[in-house]
């Protein structure tokens, strides 16, 4: 486990303020050998390159959203992800909406009696994107 920061300084902070006793590089390549996979969290142009650098490395990435600024370079990484076989997966969250915070309160709050589990998903005009929040 590690953390690769240009600004080392704010990755130590980072470390220092969680408690974590965990490797800090400025350089990408002073840890790359050492990953299993990564997630992806920097300023969204560099999302593509570091994520196809990883997956050339054969290591799995998860990028936070978006995956690239450009179709050109999303479907670079897709192309890299097929060529190494490794995952490269996008993470979207929505837990700061409000209707996942108002879910989250009505499900805490016990305002349905005791939970048991739940789904929730998220629509739009033309079509589902998917479920927020899940548990059992």
């Amino acid at each position: 486990v590690g953390i690769v920061d240009p600004d080392t300084n704010r990755a130590r902070s980072l470390c220092a303020d969680y408690g974590l006793d965990i490797a800090v590089t400025g350089d990408l390549n002073n840890m790359v050998e050492s990953f299993d996979g990564a997630v992806i969290a920097t300023p969204n142009d560099l999302h593509a390159s570091v994520a196809i650098e990883l997956l050339q490395n054969d290591i799995p990435v998860l990028v936070e959203k978006p995956l690239a600024t450009t179709v050109d370079e999303a479907e670079a990484d897709v192309t890299a992800e097929r060529r190494h076989g490794k995952v490269c997966a996008v993470g979207y969250h929505t837990r700061h909406s409000g209707a996942c915070q108002s879910l989250k309160c009505a499900v805490t709050s016990g305002h349905f009696g005791e939970t048991v589990a739940f789904a929730h998903q998220d629509g739009s005009r033309g079509g589902w994107s998917g479920g927020c929040a899940r548990a059992a």
